[in-house]
């Protein structure tokens, strides 16, 4: 009897996501793929993130694999230090097909539309893009909907909720799902404390600005301290917390 081949995954990974997570993607793509008797699949990734900082993360926590990753599957990275937009740019006659493709935390970065239908171009049949976001109705929507015309952005081009990308599934008439939503509580007390390195950090992460306390006109200022208290509840020891979720929408390319 001949050797069944082992099947080869390949995964395009746009970066602003814990390592942690992405590890949990290709551990969760390896048993999808699982055959009967010892063949590993193959799975090559290839990770696009503009962070060099980030980058070295991630290939600190592949170096070696996680033995559960490592055990059952043959797993090889492709790097890449640069924008996704810049990644399309350098290879735009790029023929691989992707079988997975996700965007986690990543797309308020990019032009969610424009980027969503390349990659659909990209996917195999039977291929996906996972993406995350926010809710519609959740804390970091409403703050965007505060900073709107108050505040530069910086790179970050929208705050995309699932409302968003299942309207862009719809008008491209791709098939979708709506998965889960996960809650988390973000403590900020911190921030209310104007002597906390700590506190200054996650409010500029909270505002998507830097040194928020320093450039912000003291009107506008009191404003987002006063959105802030607004939306955190206080626990029985004082400590202020807000709810952060967490949206995900598959996009899903037929065989």
């Amino acid at each position: 009897m001949g050797l069944e081949a082992a099947p080869c995954f390949v995964c395009l990974e746009s970066v602003a996501a814990t390592v942690k997570l992405i590890l949990e993607f290709l551990l969760a793509l390896q048993k999808r793929s699982e055959l009967p008797g010892r063949i590993k699949a193959a799975i090559h990734s290839v990770v696009v993130e503009p962070s060099a900082e980030m980058i070295e993360e991630f290939k600190t926590s592949v170096s070696p694999l996680p033995q559960s990753l490592a055990g059952v599957a043959d797993v090889s990275f492709e790097w890449h230090e640069m924008t996704f937009q810049k990644f399309r740019e350098c290879f735009p006659q790029k023929e691989s097909l992707f079988d997975m493709i996700h965007f986690v935390a990543s797309l308020l970065y990019m032009d969610a539309e424009t980027v969503l239908s390349y990659c659909y171009q990209k996917l195999a049949g039977g291929g996906a893009m996972f993406c995350t976001v926010v809710p519609e109705e959740s804390f970091f929507t409403k703050m965007s909907r505060k900073l709107h015309n108050k505040v530069d952005l910086g790179s970050a081009q929208k705050i995309y909720t699932e409302v968003d990308l299942v309207n862009i599934a719809r008008k491209n008439n791709w098939n979708y799902e709506e998965l889960w939503k996960v809650h988390n509580q973000i403590d900020i007390t911190s921030c209310f404390d104007h002597s906390s390195l700590e506190g200054t950090i996650l409010l500029d992460f909270l505002v998507f600005q830097r040194d928020f306390r320093v450039t912000a006109g003291k009107t506008f200022y009191k404003e987002v301290m006063d959105f802030l208290n607004q939306e955190s509840s206080t626990c029985d020891n004082g400590r202020k917390l807000i709810e952060s979720e967490i949206a995900a929408v598959v996009i899903y390319k037929e065989q």
